[in-house]
Protein backbone atom coordinates (compact mmCIF):
# COMPACT_ATOMS: atom_id res chain seq x y z
CA UNK A 1 0.00 0.00 0.00
CA UNK A 2 0.87 3.16 -0.88
CA UNK A 3 0.47 6.50 1.13
CA UNK A 4 1.16 10.74 0.32
CA UNK A 5 0.03 12.02 3.49
CA UNK A 6 -0.33 15.80 4.32
CA UNK A 7 0.27 15.53 8.16
CA UNK A 8 0.93 12.41 10.77
CA UNK A 9 -1.51 10.38 12.01
CA UNK A 10 -2.04 8.06 14.67
CA UNK A 11 -3.71 5.47 12.89
CA UNK A 12 -1.77 3.35 9.54
CA UNK A 13 -2.85 0.28 7.88
CA UNK A 14 -0.53 -2.51 8.93
CA UNK A 15 -0.08 -3.39 5.39
CA UNK A 16 1.47 0.13 4.43
CA UNK A 17 4.74 -0.34 2.31
CA UNK A 18 5.43 3.23 1.05
CA UNK A 19 4.74 6.22 3.67
CA UNK A 20 5.80 9.76 2.14
CA UNK A 21 5.12 12.93 4.05
CA UNK A 22 4.39 16.23 2.28
CA UNK A 23 3.83 19.00 4.22
CA UNK A 24 6.48 20.82 6.41
CA UNK A 25 5.93 18.10 9.28
CA UNK A 26 7.69 19.19 12.69
CA UNK A 27 5.68 16.74 15.11
CA UNK A 28 7.02 13.59 16.73
CA UNK A 29 6.64 10.76 14.77
CA UNK A 30 3.78 8.54 16.49
CA UNK A 31 4.45 5.15 18.12
CA UNK A 32 1.77 3.57 16.01
CA UNK A 33 3.79 4.70 13.14
CA UNK A 34 6.52 3.01 14.37
CA UNK A 35 5.06 -0.36 14.51
CA UNK A 36 4.67 -0.80 10.69
CA UNK A 37 6.86 -3.94 10.44
CA UNK A 38 6.06 -3.87 6.98
CA UNK A 39 7.57 -0.72 5.88
CA UNK A 40 9.87 -0.48 2.86
CA UNK A 41 10.03 2.62 1.52
CA UNK A 42 9.83 6.00 3.83
CA UNK A 43 10.46 9.50 2.62
CA UNK A 44 10.21 12.67 5.40
CA UNK A 45 12.01 14.94 3.01
CA UNK A 46 11.39 18.42 2.96
CA UNK A 47 9.93 18.69 6.58
CA UNK A 48 11.34 20.58 9.65
CA UNK A 49 12.90 17.69 11.64
CA UNK A 50 15.58 18.37 13.84
CA UNK A 51 15.44 15.83 16.59
CA UNK A 52 17.99 13.07 16.74
CA UNK A 53 15.94 10.87 18.94
CA UNK A 54 13.18 10.84 16.55
CA UNK A 55 15.36 9.19 13.97
CA UNK A 56 16.90 6.91 15.95
CA UNK A 57 13.54 4.88 16.90
CA UNK A 58 13.13 4.56 13.57
CA UNK A 59 15.53 1.54 13.38
CA UNK A 60 12.40 -0.57 14.67
CA UNK A 61 11.11 -0.52 11.15
CA UNK A 62 13.18 -3.89 10.47
CA UNK A 63 11.98 -4.22 6.56
CA UNK A 64 13.15 -0.82 5.37
CA UNK A 65 15.06 -0.53 2.12
CA UNK A 66 14.44 3.42 0.98
CA UNK A 67 14.66 6.12 3.77
CA UNK A 68 14.45 9.89 2.03
CA UNK A 69 15.79 12.39 5.00
CA UNK A 70 16.89 15.40 2.34
CA UNK A 71 16.48 18.68 3.09
CA UNK A 72 15.38 18.85 6.98
CA UNK A 73 17.54 20.67 9.90
CA UNK A 74 18.64 17.20 11.12
CA UNK A 75 21.85 17.07 13.19
CA UNK A 76 22.39 13.64 13.23
CA UNK A 77 26.43 12.73 13.99
CA UNK A 78 26.92 10.58 10.98
CA UNK A 79 28.41 8.41 13.54
CA UNK A 80 25.10 6.24 14.15
CA UNK A 81 24.55 6.02 10.69
CA UNK A 82 25.52 2.52 9.91
CA UNK A 83 23.85 1.38 13.37
CA UNK A 84 20.19 2.35 12.72
CA UNK A 85 19.31 0.77 8.90
CA UNK A 86 21.09 -1.92 7.94
CA UNK A 87 19.21 -3.46 5.54
CA UNK A 88 18.48 -0.23 3.13
CA UNK A 89 19.88 -0.26 -0.19
CA UNK A 90 19.15 3.59 -0.49
CA UNK A 91 20.05 6.11 2.12
CA UNK A 92 18.90 10.25 0.69
CA UNK A 93 20.45 12.53 3.51
CA UNK A 94 21.27 15.58 1.47
CA UNK A 95 21.21 19.08 3.17
CA UNK A 96 21.13 18.50 6.64
CA UNK A 97 23.36 19.33 9.03
CA UNK A 98 24.98 15.95 9.59
CA UNK A 99 28.66 16.66 11.19
CA UNK A 100 31.33 14.92 12.15
CA UNK A 101 33.12 11.98 10.23
CA UNK A 102 31.87 9.22 7.81
CA UNK A 103 32.69 5.90 10.05
CA UNK A 104 34.48 3.13 8.71
CA UNK A 105 31.54 0.90 9.67
CA UNK A 106 29.71 2.23 7.12
CA UNK A 107 31.01 -0.61 4.70
CA UNK A 108 28.76 -3.13 6.94
CA UNK A 109 26.23 -1.79 4.86
CA UNK A 110 26.60 -4.34 2.35
CA UNK A 111 23.38 -4.08 0.19
CA UNK A 112 23.59 -0.31 -0.42
CA UNK A 113 22.69 0.71 -3.67
CA UNK A 114 22.72 4.45 -2.95
CA UNK A 115 24.42 6.96 -0.51
CA UNK A 116 23.95 10.62 -0.71
CA UNK A 117 25.06 12.74 2.06
CA UNK A 118 25.74 15.77 0.17
CA UNK A 119 25.31 19.51 1.19
CA UNK A 120 26.01 18.78 4.93
CA UNK A 121 28.92 19.27 7.30
CA UNK A 122 30.82 16.28 6.98
CA UNK A 123 34.36 16.17 8.17
CA UNK A 124 37.49 13.83 8.22
CA UNK A 125 38.55 11.66 5.44
CA UNK A 126 36.64 9.26 2.75
CA UNK A 127 36.37 5.98 4.56
CA UNK A 128 38.58 3.31 2.66
CA UNK A 129 35.83 1.36 3.79
CA UNK A 130 33.52 2.31 1.16
CA UNK A 131 34.94 -0.07 -1.01
CA UNK A 132 33.16 -2.55 0.70
CA UNK A 133 29.72 -2.00 -0.91
CA UNK A 134 29.96 -3.51 -4.08
CA UNK A 135 26.76 -3.02 -4.66
CA UNK A 136 26.86 0.96 -4.77
CA UNK A 137 26.32 2.64 -7.96
CA UNK A 138 25.73 5.88 -6.45
CA UNK A 139 27.82 7.96 -4.71
CA UNK A 140 27.53 11.90 -3.36
CA UNK A 141 29.41 13.53 -0.78
CA UNK A 142 29.53 16.72 -2.59
CA UNK A 143 29.35 20.30 -0.71
CA UNK A 144 30.81 18.97 2.75
CA UNK A 145 34.02 19.73 4.77
CA UNK A 146 35.48 16.26 3.87
CA UNK A 147 39.69 16.55 3.55
CA UNK A 148 42.59 14.00 2.70
CA UNK A 149 42.72 11.65 -0.63
CA UNK A 150 40.19 10.20 -2.31
CA UNK A 151 40.55 6.60 -1.32
CA UNK A 152 42.88 4.26 -4.14
CA UNK A 153 40.07 1.30 -3.08
CA UNK A 154 37.16 3.43 -4.62
CA UNK A 155 38.26 2.27 -8.05
CA UNK A 156 37.57 -1.04 -7.11
CA UNK A 157 34.31 -0.42 -7.18
CA UNK A 158 32.80 -1.29 -10.80
CA UNK A 159 29.03 -0.99 -10.35
CA UNK A 160 29.48 2.80 -9.59
CA UNK A 161 28.03 4.66 -12.36
CA UNK A 162 27.40 7.87 -10.42
CA UNK A 163 30.44 9.25 -8.47
CA UNK A 164 30.26 13.68 -7.05
CA UNK A 165 32.63 14.57 -4.46
CA UNK A 166 32.76 17.89 -5.47
CA UNK A 167 33.06 21.01 -3.44
CA UNK A 168 35.58 19.61 -0.43
CA UNK A 169 39.12 19.81 0.53
CA UNK A 170 40.62 16.84 -1.15
CA UNK A 171 43.70 16.33 -2.57
CA UNK A 172 46.27 14.14 -4.62
CA UNK A 173 45.63 12.17 -7.09
CA UNK A 174 42.23 11.03 -8.58
CA UNK A 175 42.00 7.06 -8.23
CA UNK A 176 42.50 5.44 -11.75
CA UNK A 177 40.22 2.78 -12.33
CA UNK A 178 37.46 1.38 -15.18
CA UNK A 179 34.82 3.72 -13.68
CA UNK A 180 36.52 6.85 -13.18
CA UNK A 181 36.69 7.14 -16.99
CA UNK A 182 33.59 7.78 -17.33
CA UNK A 183 33.52 10.54 -14.58
CA UNK A 184 32.81 14.30 -15.75
CA UNK A 185 35.23 16.64 -14.24
CA UNK A 186 32.27 18.30 -12.43
CA UNK A 187 32.43 15.15 -10.10
CA UNK A 188 35.79 16.61 -8.80
CA UNK A 189 35.65 20.49 -9.10
CA UNK A 190 35.71 22.50 -6.46
CA UNK A 191 38.44 20.61 -4.33
CA UNK A 192 42.01 23.17 -5.64
CA UNK A 193 44.59 19.89 -4.35
CA UNK A 194 42.69 17.54 -6.41
CA UNK A 195 44.53 16.64 -9.72
CA UNK A 196 44.79 14.18 -13.00
CA UNK A 197 41.77 12.84 -15.52
CA UNK A 198 39.48 13.86 -15.90
CA UNK A 199 40.43 17.60 -14.39
CA UNK A 200 43.04 18.92 -16.28
CA UNK A 201 45.57 19.92 -13.61
CA UNK A 202 48.34 17.24 -13.95
CA UNK A 203 49.73 16.52 -10.55
CA UNK A 204 53.32 17.69 -9.81
CA UNK A 205 56.05 15.76 -8.32
CA UNK A 206 56.75 16.87 -4.89
CA UNK A 207 59.61 18.61 -3.30
CA UNK A 208 60.84 14.89 -1.80
CA UNK A 209 60.88 12.98 -4.89
CA UNK A 210 63.00 15.38 -6.52
CA UNK A 211 65.37 15.67 -3.69
CA UNK A 212 65.41 11.48 -3.65
CA UNK A 213 65.65 11.43 -7.47
CA UNK A 214 68.72 13.68 -7.04
CA UNK A 215 70.31 11.58 -4.21
CA UNK A 216 70.10 8.83 -6.90
CA UNK A 217 71.74 9.99 -9.68
CA UNK A 218 74.74 11.28 -6.95
CA UNK A 219 74.79 7.61 -5.42
CA UNK A 220 75.20 6.28 -8.96
CA UNK A 221 78.19 8.41 -10.16
CA UNK A 222 79.63 7.38 -6.87
CA UNK A 223 79.07 4.03 -8.33
CA UNK A 224 80.77 4.47 -11.67
CA UNK A 225 83.84 5.80 -9.91
CA UNK A 226 84.31 2.87 -7.21
CA UNK A 227 83.71 0.26 -10.29
CA UNK A 228 86.37 2.38 -12.51
CA UNK A 229 89.02 1.91 -9.55
CA UNK A 230 88.07 -1.52 -8.88
CA UNK A 231 88.75 -2.67 -12.30
CA UNK A 232 92.24 -0.87 -12.46
CA UNK A 233 93.16 -2.44 -9.43
CA UNK A 234 91.80 -6.13 -10.53
CA UNK A 235 93.99 -5.53 -14.23
CA UNK A 236 97.15 -4.23 -12.25
CA UNK A 237 96.63 -7.35 -9.87
CA UNK A 238 96.01 -9.89 -12.89
CA UNK A 239 100.13 -8.81 -14.39
CA UNK A 240 101.81 -9.47 -10.80
CA UNK A 241 100.00 -12.66 -10.83
CA UNK A 242 101.11 -13.24 -13.90
CA UNK A 243 104.75 -12.13 -12.92
CA UNK A 244 104.97 -14.08 -10.37
CA UNK A 245 103.03 -17.43 -10.13
CA UNK A 246 103.36 -17.90 -14.70
CA UNK A 247 106.76 -18.55 -16.05
CA UNK A 248 105.81 -18.84 -19.25
CA UNK A 249 104.53 -15.21 -19.24
CA UNK A 250 107.62 -14.15 -17.20
CA UNK A 251 110.58 -15.21 -19.03
CA UNK A 252 109.36 -13.64 -21.85
CA UNK A 253 108.27 -10.33 -20.09
CA UNK A 254 111.33 -9.96 -18.87
CA UNK A 255 113.63 -10.71 -21.98
CA UNK A 256 111.52 -8.55 -23.72
CA UNK A 257 112.86 -5.96 -20.83
CA UNK A 258 116.80 -6.93 -21.29
CA UNK A 259 116.22 -6.17 -25.20
CA UNK A 260 115.04 -3.09 -25.18
CA UNK A 261 118.12 -1.93 -22.55
CA UNK A 262 120.41 -3.25 -25.13
CA UNK A 263 118.99 -1.19 -28.00
CA UNK A 264 118.70 1.89 -25.88
CA UNK A 265 121.61 3.56 -27.52
CA UNK A 266 121.14 2.68 -31.11
CA UNK A 267 117.79 4.75 -29.91
CA UNK A 268 119.42 7.31 -28.36
CA UNK A 269 121.94 7.53 -31.88
CA UNK A 270 118.73 7.78 -34.18
CA UNK A 271 117.44 11.09 -31.92
CA UNK A 272 120.58 12.99 -32.36
CA UNK A 273 120.16 16.53 -32.95
CA UNK A 274 121.13 17.89 -36.74
CA UNK A 275 124.07 19.77 -34.82
CA UNK A 276 125.57 17.17 -33.50
CA UNK A 277 125.30 15.39 -36.99
CA UNK A 278 126.58 18.52 -39.18
CA UNK A 279 129.54 18.73 -36.24
CA UNK A 280 130.30 15.31 -36.92
CA UNK A 281 130.89 15.67 -40.23
CA UNK A 282 133.21 18.93 -39.67
CA UNK A 283 135.27 16.61 -37.22
CA UNK A 284 135.93 13.75 -40.21
CA UNK A 285 139.36 13.15 -41.62
CA UNK A 286 139.90 14.10 -45.00
CA UNK A 287 140.75 11.25 -47.09
CA UNK A 288 144.14 10.94 -48.77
Amino acid sequence: MLCFCNSTTNAYPVELRIYQVLNQLKDPISDSFLNLESLEVLSLANNLFNDTTELENLHSLHNLTTLNLSHNNLTLDAIYLHALWRGCIVFEFSSNNFNGGIPDAIGELSSLFLLNLSHNALTGAIPRSLAALTLLEVLDLSVNQLRGRIPEELARLTFLSFLNVSNNVLVGGIPNGPQSQTFSPNSFEGNKGLCSFPLDRHCNRSPGAGIMLSKSKHKEIEWEYVFAALGYVVGLGSIFWALLCCRSFREPYFEKIEELKTHEPHSLELVRSPEAVEEGKTHEPHSL
